[in-house]
């Protein structure tokens, strides 16, 4: 919806060049929310490290998808926009999130072969 709204709606309040940062903005939000779905499944995994690296991970996701998406979604009205330099902070919590998911696949893995 956020895009759709970007598009049609919420684009001739943006400032030149805003539309790209929405879209960008709504990309990213939209696959890591798609991570944060997929982190649910492996919540019902049991695992040894079930409960610490994937609420991590989700929790990296989270302020990531704030810091990164929303402060792009915010750049897209201003310029100058004071707060971009939380934009790459966001994007490595979104990196982080990713490592802590690929070892939260690493652990579930490890546990189910040695059963």
């Amino acid at each position: 919806m956020l895009g759709a709204a970007g598009s049609h709606i919420l684009a001739p309040k943006m400032i030149p060049g805003g539309p790209d940062f929405f879209s960008l903005a709504s990309q990213y939000h939209i696959w890591h929310s798609l991570a944060l779905l997929s982190l649910s499944l492996f919540s019902l995994k049991q695992s040894a490290c079930k409960d610490m690296i994937p609420r991590l991970s989700a929790l990296f996701f989270l302020i990531g998808i704030a810091l990164f998406s929303g402060n792009l979604y915010a750049r897209a009205f201003n310029d100058p926009y004071s707060l971009s330099f939380l934009i790459p902070i966001g994007g490595t919590f979104l990196m982080a999130g990713w490592l802590l998911l690929a070892l939260s696949v690493i652990c579930i893995g490890g546990n189910n072969n040695s059963k």
